[in-house]
Parts: structure tokens; C-alpha cells; sequence
């Protein structure tokens, strides 16, 4: 609740802070001027190689850069935070360079002003292109060379270890200086209009990725630094800035600007990024949707968001207990080494549901070159397996959410179909000699030669006919209606059997009954009929012979 004295002491302060401000700013930057882009500010070389860094870091006046700002008292491990807070030197900021590229990992926490308790609610990349005729920033609405302003992701916020939202007055529902839209935030940092502010309930950030790549603001006779020892404050980036409980001092000291300011010669080098949890929290809030399958998407964000519920939850109670010395006490939960380890693996396992849209180009180029092929010169059933993974491939192909697996497989399926077709086999050559075979009548051909060739034409018409006989069905069949035709014999022509070399079958044959000596006849001879029944079968005879009784 607001109380008397602090309604006075917003008050006392309020002109105390017009005050510095118009000195700060300037006295005709404090009134209504005309502003115009004066000089250029220009982004700069990242004085560090792409790595992961350890940094100090002020959050300084954007006006006068030799003062660090009011909100520098939230910012963790910065200079007005330690003199705070003497019990918590060991934390330092984090410095993601990628690309001449400079990403803060910042920590902010709540800060004690006047007797009241805050938060910062609000920090905004800016790019600012140049400084007005009165040395801020320009950033008239809809000008050209007007600054542009990025709100930067919150890595996660200020809740309690229930789940609760932490309060300040202006946050919190029971408060009579609740901010509900009851309030409003004046145009300009890149809105045309005013606005209302309504943060009830709402949590403050607590973990927050801001640009912090350096700038030259280009006054005459300076340059550019070259070393990280030549950059200082001057070169620090612009940033803006919601601080609630000092904007309910006076607005202009609540919504302004400030500079993040890196100590580029403080650096040190993380040695195993990937196993920081801040890192692994700001890289994984990098991925973006479009380059992965919706459903694997889905799944990954379901499982950062419940890794990041567990790390907002830091605080014992809604409402934060303050010092002697004017700051809340730090009583929040830090997270050891084997927690903060376990937080990094379960990043890992989200991580690993995601799954890449997938790269179509080979895919793209074998349904090129399956939608060329004619369906005529294809067998039917080789065809219509075929055009039924076709079929399946350009579905994935029109699907834009189709994940590299899904592509990888449609592409393997069309190929594998591809090699499958069977060309239609050419008959005009079998047609050709089956149609000089039937030329042929029985005549004195033998029964048997004449029954093979009929056969032969049999098979050769019913492979003529099958849409789907292959060349080397074709071929055979060819092969054998030609071995019928020159196997044809007339009963005349009839070849002599080699007794030693009889194929399988039923043979008749004229047999006697001889003694041991092979030269005379024996007295069974009389016994048998000499028409004698001989069987081949797997080269091996056998003989069934008739006989009948003697007499003497």
C-alpha cells in the first residue's frame, strides 16, 4: 500500500528529479523543441572473437556516461549492485559474441528506492541512428533515421516458489498503487500515441538477452577504437528502459534511456558454453519454428516451458522482505551445480525432439524423373506399385511441414519403386514365329515331336498375351517353340535311342531269358513275355516283365 510519507517522499522527489533532469538533458531538450538527426551513431567491431564470455557490465546514463544509471542498482553483478549488496560479489553477467555481434545475458533483481521495493519491467534494444541537435537520441515517430526499439525476450521472471507472481505495489492486485491501465506512458521510444500501462499481476523479467554490440557516436575528430582497452563507456549501446516504481516519481526518470555499458578488457572466456545453463536458456530461445516439423516444435517448447517454470519459482513469499540498509534481501533460491547440470541435460532432451524441416532437393529432382517415364512402356503391375509411392512422394513434397525423416523416406520409397518397374517386354519376334508354327500340320510328324511344338505355341500365346510377361519370359518361351520346331520328326526319321542315356519315362522293349553265359537262351525264356515294360526315373531302370506257366 502507499503510504503518507512515501506520497511525500514521491513528491519531494519528483522536483528533485525534474531538476537533474533538465541539467542532464539539457534545458531545451526539457521544453518543447524541434529535434533533428544531427550526428550519426554507427555500430561498431565487437572487440572479442565469437565465443562465451564472463563480462562486468554497468547499465550507465545515457545522458551523462561518466554516471551510472538509477536502474544500474537492479542490474546483478553490476558496480551499484555489489556496493548493495556486499554479501553477493560472485555473479557476473554473460557476453554471447557471434557474428561482430554482442548478446548481454543479464540478471536483474529488485531494487530498493526511497523506501519502496521495484522491479524493472521493461528493457528495449535500441538502434539508434543519431544523436538530435540537443544530444539525445533521435527518435522523432515515423522520421527517417528515427531510432528503432526491440523488446527483448525474458529468459524467465520473478515468481515464487509456488508458482505465485512476486509483487510490488504496481504489480500487485491489492495495492492502491496498483498500475491497471489507470495510468498511461507518454508517445514516443517508438510509439506514436501514449499508451496504458496494466501490469497487474504480471510478472517482472528476471533473466533477460539484450544487444550490447558497441557503437561510435561519430562528433567530429573522433574515431573509431581499435582495441578493447580504447573502448569506454562512449561506445556503449543504447538501451530504454521501465523502471515502475521510479516512473511513479516522475516519468521521465522511469521511461528513459540508458547505455549498457561492457568492460571489454574484463572478459573471460567459458570454456564449455554448453554446459551454461543462462547460455543454454538464451540459445534455446533462439530456435525458431519455421526451420523445424510444427509437431517436434511443439513438443520442444512444452518441455522449455517446463523447465523454465521450475527456474522462475525462486522467491519464499509474494511479497519481498527489505534490508536495513534500504534493498530487499536476497532470499532467493540459487540453484547448485548438479541442479543447474540437470537443467542443462533436460534443455538437451528438448533439444532433441526437434526435428529439421526437411531439404527437398533430391527429392524433388526424383519425382522430376519419375513423372517423365510413360506408363506404356511399363509393365501394368510394375506401373501401378510405381505411381502409388509417386503418389505418396509428391504428398510429402506439397507438405511444408514435412520433417527430413518424412522426406528421407519418401525419397529411399521412389527410388526403390524406380528400380521395381519392369519394361514391357517387345513380343513382335515370339508373335512372329508363333505364327509359323501354326503353319504347321501334324502330316507324318510323330505324335510326340507334333505335341511338343502345340505345347510350345500354348505357352509362347499365353506369354504373348500376359501384359506383365517379362523380356526374359519372352525369350525363354522363344527358345523353347524353337527347339519344338527343329525337333519336329516324321515317324521315318524317328532317331535311334541310346539304351545307356534314356531320359525319364515308360519305355517298350523286346527282352529274352539267357543263361550266365551270355550265349544261350534259358529254359525261363519260354516263361516270359517278350514285350517288356521299361521305367526311367532319376536315371535309374526298371523293368516289369509278364510271365506265364511252362510245360514239358
Amino acid at each position: 500500500m502507499t503510504t503518507t510519507k512515501q506520497s511525500w517522499l514521491k513528491r519531494s522527489l519528483a522536483v528533485l528529479l525534474a531538476v537533474m533532469m533538465v541539467m542532464s538533458m539539457g534545458v531545451a531538450n526539457a521544453f518543447a523543441v524541434t529535434l533533428t538527426p544531427e550526428t550519426p551513431i554507427e555500430k561498431i567491431d565487437v572487440p572479442a572473437e565469437d565465443g562465451v564470455y564472463y563480462a562486468d557490465i554497468d547499465l550507465i546514463n545515457a545522458a551523462n556516461v561518466q554516471q551510472v544509471s538509477m536502474g544500474n542498482a537492479a542490474l546483478r553483478g553490476s558496480s551499484s549492485f555489489e556496493t548493495n549488496h556486499p554479501e553477493d560479489t560472485d555473479y557476473r553477467a554473460i557476453v554471447v559474441v557471434k557474428d561482430n555481434t554482442a548478446t548481454a545475458i543479464l540478471e536483474f533483481m529488485p531494487l530498493g528506492f526511497i523506501g519502496m521495493q521495484g522491479f524493472m519491467m521493461e528493457l528495449e534494444s535500441v538502434d539508434a541512428k543519431y544523436l538530435t541537435n540537443y544530444g539525445g537520441v533521435f527518435d522523432t515517430y515515423g522520421q527517417d533515421g528515427a531510432a528503432s526499439f526491440t523488446t527483448t525476450q525474458a529468459l524467465t521472471y520473478h515468481m515464487t516458489q509456488k508458482g505465485e507472481t512476486v509483487y510490488d505495489m504496481f504489480n500487485d492486485p491489492e495495492s492502491e498503487s496498483v498500475y491497471n491501465g489507470n495510468v498511461t506512458r507518454p508517445a514516443g521510444y517508438g510509439h506514436e500515441n501514449e499508451r496504458p500501462v496494466d501490469i497487474e499481476n504480471v510478472p517482472y523479467p528476471h533473466l533477460i538477452a539484450v544487444d550490447a554490440t558497441p557503437v561510435w557516436v561519430k562528433f567530429e575528430n573522433t574515431q573509431a577504437p581499435t582495441s578493447a582497452a580504447e573502448y569506454n563507456r562512449n561506445n556503449a549501446a543504447y538501451v530504454h528502459v521501465f523502471v515502475p516504481v521510479m516512473f511513479s516519481i516522475m516519468p521521465t526518470s522511469g521511461d528513459q534511456y540508458a547505455r549498457l555499458h561492457v568492460d571489454w578488457t574484463s572478459l573471460d572466456k567459458i570454456e564449455q558454453p554448453e554446459q551454461n545453463l543462462e547460455y543454454r536458456l538464451y540459445t534455446a530461445s533462439q530456435i525458431e519454428q519455421t526451420a523445424y516439423t510444427p509437431e517436434s516444435y511443439q513438443a520442444f517448447q512444452k518441455d522449455m516451458e517446463a523447465v523454465t517454470s521450475e527456474l522462475n519459482n525462486i522467491w519464499p513469499s509474494t511479497d519481498l522482505e527489505m534490508g536495513e540498509n534500504g534493498q530487499p534481501k536476497l532470499k532467493q533460491k540459487e540453484w547448485n551445480a548438479e541442479e543447474r547440470a540437470a537443467f542443462v541435460k533436460r534443455i538437451d532432451e528438448a533439444q532433441s525432439k526437434l526435428e529439421l524441416i526437411g531439404d527437398k532437393t533430391n527429392l524433388n529432382a526424383l519425382i522430376a524423373e519419375a513423372e517423365a517415364k510413360k506408363e506404356t512402356a511399363y509393365t501394368p503391375s510394375s506401373w501401378s506399385a510405381f505411381a502409388a509411392v509417386l503418389q505418396d512422394a509428391k504428398a510429402v513434397q506439397s507438405d511444408e511441414d514435412a520433417g527430413q525423416n518424412a522426406v528421407n523416406s519418401a525419397a529411399e520409397a521412389l527410388t526403390n519403386a524406380m528400380e521395381a518397374l519392369v519394361l514391357r517386354a517387345d513380343t513382335s519376334e515370339l508373335a512372329a514365329l508363333v505364327q509359323q508354327a501354326e503353319q504347321i500340320e501334324k502330316g507324318d510328324y510323330t505324335e510326340a515331336s507334333f505335341q511338343a511344338l502345340q505345347q510350345a505355341i500354348t505357352a509362347a500365346k499365353e506369354a504373348i498375351a500376359d501384359a506383365d510377361v517379362s523380356s526374359e519370359t519372352l525369350a525363354v518361351c522363344k527358345q523353347q517353340l524353337q527347339t519344338a520346331l527343329d525337333s519336329l520328326t516324321t515317324d521315318s526319321e524317328e532317331p535311334e535311342l541310346d539304351r545307356y542315356t534314356l531320359e525319364d519315362g515308360v519305355y517298350s522293349v523286346y527282352g529274352e531269358m539267357i543263361k550266365t553265359n551270355r550265349q544261350e537262351k534259358s529254359m525261363s525264356n519260354d516263361a516270359i513275355n517278350h514285350t517288356i515294360k521299361l521305367t526311367v526315373e532319376d536315371g535309374k531302370y526298371y523293368l516289369t516283365m509278364d510271365f506265364h506257366g511252362l510245360a514239358y
